[in-house]
């Protein structure tokens, strides 16, 4: 069956349209966004003459290479005033847990939002920003939400503290009596089958034999409650020796 001209050049003319749409769509959807930042977080620290001190002090801490992958991060970057007067650590380590403090792992933007949020940062500690208050852990923001190509910017009032955990207490403190000393005398060496290597066999039970790696693992914390999780929100009570 021939097929006449008119409809063979119909047939052509409408898939050089469907082609030409299918093209035009497939631009649309791969090209960047007109509105899209092109600087990263640390580029665009870097250009805020009031953050000058922070950027410095990222710099020092060799973090500056974090915050230009291509990752998504979110910084509550303390201003020129908010670090003037401030004892900052010699110690890089200690440094790099303050400086992490200030940043997180997600983007969280801080207007579009109502009531107070839990967020982990860097450094594995949890802040928490309530919106209404204008705070991250009781520190205000000052400016908030300048997007960049890799995150969110927040410039804070202050610099936020690193706070211990209750275990973390427990360890350093000098009250509790008692109560402290028997849950920290509940560490013991565990066997860790898990990192250890099996060198062999037992040729009489056929269990396997490991190079054993050992562990420290307080028993408190692993039976009855982990004071040492972060993630959640404890209190919990220190009795002195008379009780």
């Amino acid at each position: 069956m021939k097929v006449s001209n008119k409809v063979f050049s119909l047939v052509m003319l409408l898939s050089l349209l469907v082609c030409g749409g299918c093209k035009d769509a497939w631009e649309e959807h791969t090209k960047l966004n007109e509105g899209t930042p092109s600087a990263d977080l640390l580029e665009e620290i870097k250009s805020k003459p009031e953050l000058s001190t922070f950027a410095e002090l990222l710099a020092a801490s060799g973090l500056e290479s974090q915050l230009v992958a291509s990752k998504l991060f979110t910084v509550w970057a303390p201003t020129n005033d908010a670090l003037n007067g401030v004892e900052i650590p010699d110690d890089e380590a200690a440094l790099q847990q303050l400086l992490l403090n200030h940043i997180s792992y997600e983007r969280v933007n801080f207007t579009g939002k109502s009531g107070q949020f839990r967020h982990k940062m860097a450094n594995g500690k949890y802040l928490s920003m309530d919106t209404e208050a204008g705070t991250i852990d009781g520190v205000a923001v000052t400016g908030n939400d300048d997007v960049a190509a890799n995150g969110v910017l927040h410039m804070v009032s202050g610099v936020i503290p690193v706070k211990q955990n209750i275990w973390e207490y427990l360890n350093t403190t000098d009250k509790g009596g008692k109560q402290v000393e028997f849950i920290l005398s509940q560490d013991r060496e565990v066997a860790d089958i898990e990192n250890s290597v099996q060198i062999g066999v037992d040729p009489e039970t056929g269990a396997p034999i490991y190079d054993t790696v050992m562990v420290l693992v307080n028993t408190y914390l692993r039976d009855v409650a982990d004071l040492s999780d972060e993630n959640q929100q404890l209190t919990y009570f220190l009795l002195n020796d008379g009780v």
